[in-house]
């Protein structure tokens, strides 16, 4: 027989098929009676009617006078055969005519029918009845679809728990897909699921709350879980204690419960009621006398409590050790941010630990690099996510966050201290000379987007954000000394090329030449205007005024809050960055084709304060920023001094390490560290036309070995940007020995050292003029 795809399409070629005996209308009028007398099919009567129409099937019911439903008493159904009634079925359909209540033996005998009923009697002559011809019975649901020559001759099993699922799932079952059922005998479940198909969220909607898990559903549709909740979990709903009895199984999750406890734990904010009913299914611990058992709420607050006092005594200890402590905390303690009490925000000291361990690993061993140059490029390659691990700590105290900052200041503050001495004594080394930053050079096409504030390892959140959806390239610059707006935004602007000398030194603004005016906000904007940059103001958005024009845009907060809020700056980091990114889409999608984003200075931030400089305040003149001053008539021998980027016969005085002029500021900057300095460069787009040295995106088009010759090949040429193998992207020290033996333009042929096991796992990294990484694709040796 044909295999059918819908019970629908199988009643519909049944129905057909019992209608070809008799002669549709040739000599007198016919009718399929259909008896149902269990009235499985009527529950479905409207469905039935509107589907089986497009076979040819007018479907008629019996009952209550009714026509704009097709239902009328039974002179009502013999009238549309034999007289034209504005109801009867159109020429060339077979009527049909659903009987509820009634059965086929009852017809055979009509002088025992309901006078009422009788003028149906009849119509079985000149038509037929529609029924198991096999076994002269009436169709219920379930017999029709394991029927092998009538019906659809599904494996269905036979017991009465199963026939009545099938007939409660009629409604949804009429269309469902065949081939969807699973290749094997049927039973209730299959068919309750039809109507229920999640009977594990019924389950937790009814722990939740009985009432109004009954009130939503049907009288059907709650059977239909009533039975599949008996069948699958062993708990018969409406049975006096039956709640308490599944969440005491619930809480076991052993058997078929395993999977209903899984559901909770995988998002236990979803079953907030189920978990408080879980919580207070809890054994009661005698205090002294026992121990909650694990995974409970009971045993989450006693670990979070022993952590908490852990931390305490770790922020006392030395650096090595408190580092050590912290990992070993991490440890212990780390699996418990799974468990569904942590998932509810009942453990905040394991989440906060997370981000603490991350930034213990970054601090216990000193960062790479002697001098300015090789400092700068490994803080730019990894270095500056020990900031990143600080700032998700510090966003991640919430009610802890007092014993959370302490143990972040003694795990941060020695680490930063020594390298921004490292840092400040290679500069000093440099006779200052690599502070002197360069003015930026500015694309046709190009809007650039100033942010004040964005520290280098917030650039990379930055990028990480947009390259999702972007082309992006990352690069990092040194900003000026000292590192404060004043000095350091003229030189990120498009006029930057007219930034030179001295404009008011007191305040460390350089001189704009066009004008001969200190170059402060005012100035440059004119100074923008007058040359044609297309000046938007902040959040307005609107495309380049022509092909070759460059604009100019500000956004973001990030160096105002963190003046006014300290190390609660951290709280606000991940907005700040989507607001920045929203920033950059609106200008792309306005149609620039490159937006860059730059910015002035970083900053230090450092939970608790930094510490206060020692050096005679008599000596220095104070200053807006905690981390520069000026020099008095005085000396100041004990203090570092250095040229101001743009006049060597202004010195000034920076604290040393990562220390303060002033005490009891967390955010701070303008003096010298690899924080407050080194800072990002982001391109997002294509610069139309530009080179590669210009600052375009470069890619790894793709690699291709030859036992131990490699051959990279780029998108373009790009004779400043160089191609590393390494064993891991972003650790220098892991780059393995490559000579260069051949290629031009874009293409760079390398060998690699011939001891090295083919099949071994690599990366192919291609860096810029600066060393960043700004590709890289994974490989192994002479594999493609």
């Amino acid at each position: 027989m044909t295999r059918q795809a819908t019970l629908l399409d199988g009643l519909a070629s049944a129905l057909n098929d019992s209608a070809l005996p008799f002669e549709r209308g040739a000599h007198w009028r016919a009718a399929l009676l259909w008896p149902d007398p269990e009235n499985q099919f009527v529950a479905a009567y409207d469905r039935l009617r509107a589907g089986l129409a497009p076979h040819g099937l007018s479907v008629y019911r019996l009952g209550e006078y009714d026509p704009s439903s097709a239902t009328g008493p039974a002179i009502w159904l013999r009238c549309l055969l034999d007289a034209k009634l504005d109801d009867s079925p159109s020429p060339g359909a077979v009527s049909v005519f659903l009987l509820p209540g009634v059965s086929s033996a009852e017809l055979r005998h009509p002088q025992t029918l309901p006078k009422l009923l009788r003028p149906l009697a009849e119509l079985q002559y000149r038509g037929d009845i529609f029924r198991n011809r096999r076994q002269a019975r009436d169709w219920t649901v379930g017999s029709f679809l394991r029927s092998s020559e009538q019906g659809l001759n599904l494996d269905v099993a036979t017991d009465t728990r199963t026939d009545e699922a099938v007939a409660t799932a009629l409604p949804k079952l009429l269309t469902y897909p065949l081939s969807d059922f699973p290749n094997r005998r049927l039973t209730t479940e299959d068919f309750l699921r039809l109507i229920e198909p999640d009977e594990v969220r019924a389950l937790l909607a009814w722990i939740a709350d009985p009432n109004s898990a009954r009130a939503g559903r049907t009288p059907e549709t709650w059977e239909s879980v009533r039975g599949l909740v008996k069948a699958t979990f062993g708990i018969e709903m409406d049975a006096k204690g039956a709640r308490q009895a599944a969440v005491e199984r619930l809480a076991k999750g052993e058997g078929a419960w395993r999977k209903v406890l899984a559901r909770v734990d995988e998002a236990p904010e979803q079953y907030r009621a189920v978990c408080e009913e879980l919580r207070r299914a809890e054994q009661p611990m005698l205090p002294g006398f026992s121990e909650p058992d694990r995974g409970t709420s009971a045993d989450n607050q006693l670990q979070e409590q022993i952590l908490g006092a852990a931390l305490r005594l770790a922020a006392d200890l030395p650096h090595q050790d408190a580092i050590a402590r912290v990992l070993a905390l991490e440890v212990e303690h780390g699996p418990r941010r799974t468990i569904r009490w942590a998932k509810l925000g009942e453990a905040p000291f394991a989440r906060a630990l997370e981000p603490l361990a991350r930034l213990a690993a970054e601090v216990r061993a000193p960062l790479a690099g002697s001098d300015v140059p090789g400092l700068a490029q490994a803080y730019a390659d990894g270095g500056y996510a020990a900031d990143g691990a600080l700032i998700d700590a510090l966003a991640a105290g919430g009610p802890h966050a007092d014993i959370v900052g302490r143990i972040a200041r003694a795990l941060y503050l020695p680490w930063v201290d020594s390298l921004a001495t490292r840092f400040l004594n290679a500069l000093e080394s440099d006779g200052g000379a690599g502070s002197q930053a360069k003015p930026i050079v500015v694309a046709t096409g190009t809007c650039v987007l100033f942010v004040d504030g964005l520290r280098l390892d917030l650039g990379r959140r930055l990028l990480d954000r947009l390259a999702a959806s972007e082309s992006v390239s990352f690069s990092w610059r040194l900003a000026p000394v000292p590192t404060v707006t004043a000095s350091a935004k003229p030189l990120v602007t498009p006029v930057a090329a007219a930034i030179r000398g001295s404009g008011r030194p007191n305040l460390f603004l350089p001189l704009e030449t066009s004008s001969g005016k200190p170059a402060d906000t005012a100035c440059l904007v004119a100074a923008m205007i007058a040359r044609g940059v297309d000046v938007l103001a902040k959040g307005e958005t609107r495309g380049p005024s022509s092909s070759q024009a460059i604009g100019w845009s500000e956004c973001g907060h990030l160096d105002k809050d963190g003046h006014s809020m300290g190390e609660r700056l951290a709280g606000q980091i991940e907005d700040e960055i989507e607001a920045i990114a929203n920033r950059v889409q609106a200008l792309r999608s306005a149609g620039w084709p490159c937006v860059r984003v730059v910015t002035d200075h970083g900053w230090l931030l450092v939970p608790g304060g930094l510490p206060k400089s020692t050096i005679a305040s008599s000596t220095l003149e104070a200053t807006a920023w905690s981390r520069v001053a000026r020099l008095t008539d005085g000396s100041a021998p004990e203090a570092k001094t250095l040229p101001w980027t743009f006049d060597a016969n202004v010195r000034i005085a920076v604290p040393p390490g990562a220390h303060a002029f002033r005490a009891g500021e967390a955010y701070a900057h303008g003096g010298v560290s690899l924080q407050e300095c080194v800072v990002p460069d982001i391109l997002v787009g294509e610069v139309p036309g530009a080179a590669p040295a210009s600052g375009g995106r470069v890619k790894i088009t793709s690699v291709n070995w030859k036992r131990y010759k490699l051959t990279v090949l780029l998108n373009r040429d790009a004779p400043d940007h160089h191609v590393e193998v390494r064993h891991s992207e972003r650790d220098q020290g892991s780059r393995i020995e490559a000579e260069r033996v051949g290629g031009e333009g874009p293409i760079i042929e390398l060998r690699v050292d011939p001891d090295l096991d083919e099949e071994t796992p690599v990366v192919v990294v291609l860096l810029d003029a600066h060393g960043s990484v700004v590709d890289a694709k994974k490989t192994a040796i002479g594999v493609n």
